[in-house]
């Protein structure tokens, strides 16, 4: 049990630190591109009739 703990552990951090959100302007710049696309999806939605 203590060693299955161990395990999780030890993998997780390096899951967060090579993640891309560990530099902030490309945080940023993933999150404006999101809204971006949200909003063309949002708009086209709407000329479809759909929202």
């Amino acid at each position: 049990m203590a060693t299955e703990r161990k395990g999780k552990e030890t993998t997780r951090p390096g899951k967060k630190t090579g993640g891309r959100n560990s530099d902030g302007d490309n945080a940023k710049e993933a999150s404006d591109a999101r809204a971006k696309t949200v909003r063309g999806i949002m708009k086209r939605n709407r000329d479809s009739g759909e929202g």
